[in-house]
């Protein structure tokens, strides 16, 4: 068993920051750090949302992860998560993990600030519909009419 307890000290803030947008393995260390450490009691997040990463536990059992923190499947562990100002969400990816792990408003804190992005936003970004969300395909249908 590893001891990742070094990795946090009472005061002290212990941060996994890289330049990379995505797949960088910050999740992949954050979850590993978490799991083999019993002196932390919180962690943040502040990023946007994640095409997808997964953390496989020692166990075989696989959590995916888009919209939380890779360690909430440790809730055993940490009084509460935070969802940081400035932090960006899939509504949907995110309620579906606050449930998946059974997250209760007294576990999981979300600022005010942490913008949410809906299937309209997605839509508009890859090009499937208008920035009002009138997808192409019904716009093309109802001018034929």
């Amino acid at each position: 068993m590893f001891d990742t307890n070094f990795a946090f000290a009472p005061g002290k803030i212990t941060t996994i920051l890289d330049g990379g947008a995505g797949s960088s393995g910050k999740g992949k260390l954050g979850s590993f750090i978490g799991s083999h450490a019993s002196n932390w009691q919180f962690c943040c997040n502040a990023f946007m949302s994640n095409s997808a990463h997964w953390v496989v536990l020692d166990d075989g059992t696989k959590y995916l992860y888009q919209a939380l923190n890779s360690v909430a499947h440790l809730k055993d562990k940490y009084e509460k998560m935070y969802i940081c100002g400035g932090a960006v969400v899939e509504i949907d990816s995110l309620l579906s993990e606050i449930e998946q792990h059974n997250l209760s408003p007294s576990s999981l804190g979300i600022h005010p600030l942490v913008a949410i992005v809906t299937e309209k936003d997605i839509n508009y970004e890859r090009g499937l519909s208008s920035f009002d969300g009138t997808r192409f395909d019904s716009l093309v249908q109802s001018d034929c009419m």
